[in-house]
């Protein structure tokens, strides 16, 4: 139960963070997207069926706050978690540190696909990033490509102490 307030406070915390606090921050409409690098990192690190329910809980959060058409967030969250559960294994069998760099850029890049592309064209808009009006890489959008970096980092080592933490260690029985 401890565990499961602690999630909820933690999940419900970063979508206010995102859908209200941070948007006056970040000019231009480029707000780090919090609540999908959380999601990203802790299917690389609790997996993707371990993390499905809370997937949709931040989904319909986000569709709450940012009074989007509800299922929008759930589909682009639970297809992109899947996607990255994928290969999170793939990489991270093989190449170790290599492989964290690869997952990292794979969330990161999956945020701003989601950011730039996905939500823009599930809400009829024309893509905001081929504009001729719009630069993509101004100062704003390098700030919010710095902060998914950080971002990133952040909750993937923080997810990873939150898994020894509240994982019971294993003994074991000698037999007689």
């Amino acid at each position: 139960m401890k565990k499961f307030v602690s999630l909820i406070g933690i999940l419900g915390g970063l979508v206010l963070l995102q859908e209200s606090f941070l948007p006056p921050l970040f000019a231009g409409g480029h707000v780090p997207n919090i609540a999908f690098l959380a999601m990203a990192t802790s299917v690389i690190v609790f997996g993707f069926s371990a993390v499905l329910p809370w997937l949709v809980m931040v989904g319909l959060g986000m569709d709450i706050m940012s009074y989007g058409r509800i299922g929008m967030h759930v589909v682009l969250l639970v297809s992109a978690a899947y996607l990255i559960s994928l290969f999170s294994k793939k990489f991270s069998i093989g190449y170790r540190g290599l492989g964290n760099v690869t997952l990292a850029g794979m969330a990161i890049g999956g945020a701003l696909l989601n950011h730039y592309f996905v939500s823009d064209l599930l809400n009829g808009q024309p893509l905001a990033t081929f504009r001729s009006s719009e630069s993509w890489m101004t100062s704003s959008a390098f700030l919010e490509l710095v902060a998914q970096v950080g971002l990133f980092f952040l909750f993937y080592f923080g997810f990873r102490r939150l898994r020894r933490l509240y994982t019971a260690p294993e003994y074991s029985v000698a037999t007689p």
